[in-house]
């Protein structure tokens, strides 16, 4: 995904791994495809 938006064929992306045992948690495996760094983006562009 990283490598996605490095070479422009995406803005911006996001993953996030559900907690299965936590119901509503989530963990971001890495910071560039945090969910709040796509949103903030989202927000920019409206």
């Amino acid at each position: 995904m990283i490598k996605m938006v490095q070479e422009q064929l995406y803005n911006n992306c996001a993953l996030i791994i559900a907690d299965t045992v936590n119901h509503g948690n989530y963990r971001t495996p890495n910071e560039e495809l945090s969910i709040d760094i796509l949103v903030g983006h989202i927000v920019a562009y409206q």
